[in-house]
């Protein structure tokens, strides 16, 4: 648990991040409805009164759920801290919540369009309840974490936000993700323009489409084939990417659904739409998915693909870590040959990385030689 500082007379805002390193035993002995909890002190505006919080996790979820994810509870009790409900102070929460993998680099994002594929992330304005369900419908399917221990411990990582709410926002809830909510509503609704891919019509809007998309924007603007008809064909991806594609356009986010490594084509074709669209927000939404399900048999197909779109280098850095963690398997698998032949540049900038990995491993160890003398 991160520790924290003294608190002060005013208190505008914190944050905070813990980690907790929890016994793969104690993770897969209860069963549904069963929970751990985890406790953490944090101060919340604003007058800077520290709090302790309990997490409650249910690795195999809760009794009576027909869609079993695994389910994080945050809650305190209000009684130890304020006489009565007038006392508590209006302040608003953010959280974020992951189980971490082993190959693991990347900090902690808040941001609403990270969450789907790692973590859970929740935000609402305190005031009616101590208990609050976080990241319902985003997190984890029952049984599908318990591969991500490390000598026997599961991660889980946690961060939070508090701030004073305004008055304004209170009035709407002070939720992000009910405004964006209401306006996904429109994805229901008959649109004005058909996009057509692999037999299947979906119809959307050409003002959101083109809020979203410069290429959509000059599309919809110009004398185009596609403004005339009002028809969007694609031929170069899939229906389920096209679908999920849009979906994101409405909601700001993937599905709620847990990606698994059979899912790396339709995520393949996503980063495809992103890239010709030039949907910028969705590319971290893609990689943060692709890079979860990475494993023995994909990377390399993965590092082909990320070489092709010139993605962010951290994620291009996060493949080439675990190709180095794990690189006396990749190079005996039967794909390697075919990838050392067709790609001989991506296997040059691997050779280089693994240099300059051992370069900075010799320097490090020469100064902790220097220091301990």
């Amino acid at each position: 648990m991160s520790s924290l500082s003294s608190p002060t007379a005013t208190c505008a805002s914190s944050s905070n991040m813990f980690s907790w390193k929890i016994p793969l035993e104690d993770w897969t002995k209860l069963s549904e409805g069963q929970n751990l909890c985890l406790e953490f002190e944090s101060m919340v505006p604003p007058d800077g009164k520290k709090i302790l919080w309990t997490l409650q996790i249910y690795p195999k979820g809760i009794i009576g759920e027909e869609r079993k994810n695994v389910q994080v509870c945050l809650e305190f009790e209000k009684d130890d801290y304020y006489d009565n409900d007038e006392d508590i102070p209006l302040f608003q929460i953010e959280t974020a919540h992951r189980i971490r993998k082993s190959c693991e680099t990347r900090p902690m994002d808040m941001s609403l369009l990270k969450c789907q594929s790692l973590w859970g992330i929740h935000s609402f304005v305190f005031k009616e309840s101590s208990c609050y369900w976080l990241g319902e419908g985003e997190s984890y399917p029952v049984n599908s974490v318990e591969d991500r221990d490390v000598d026997g411990f599961i991660t889980f990582e946690f961060k939070m936000k508090t701030y004073v709410a305004p008055k304004l926002q209170l009035t709407f809830t002070g939720s992000k993700q009910e405004f964006v909510n209401n306006f996904g509503k429109f994805h229901q609704e008959a649109g004005d323009v058909m996009m057509v891919c692999g037999g299947r019509e979906f119809s959307c809007h050409k003002l959101l489409l083109s809020s979203q998309s410069p290429v959509f924007k000059a599309m919809f603007e110009g004398d185009s084939k596609e403004n005339k008809e009002s028809r969007v064909d694609i031929a170069d991806c899939t229906p389920e990417a096209v679908e999920e594609f849009l979906y994101f356009l409405y909601f700001a986010m993937l599905r709620p659904a847990r990606f698994t490594s059979a899912d790396l084509e339709q995520m393949l074709g996503l980063l495809h739409l992103t890239s010709k669209y030039q949907v910028e927000v969705l590319m971290t939404s893609c990689l943060d998915v692709i890079m979860d399900i990475m494993d023995l048999d994909n990377v390399l197909q993965i590092l082909v693909v990320l070489d092709k779109y010139d993605v962010q280098s951290c994620a291009v850095k996060m493949v080439s870590d675990f190709m180095k963690e794990h690189i006396v398997e990749i190079v005996n698998k039967e794909d390697w040959g075919e990838f050392v032949v067709n790609y001989p540049s991506l296997v040059k900038d691997f050779i280089l990385f693994m240099n300059v990995e051992m370069i900075n491993a010799k320097e490090d160890l020469k100064t902790e030689k220097v220091s301990n003398r």
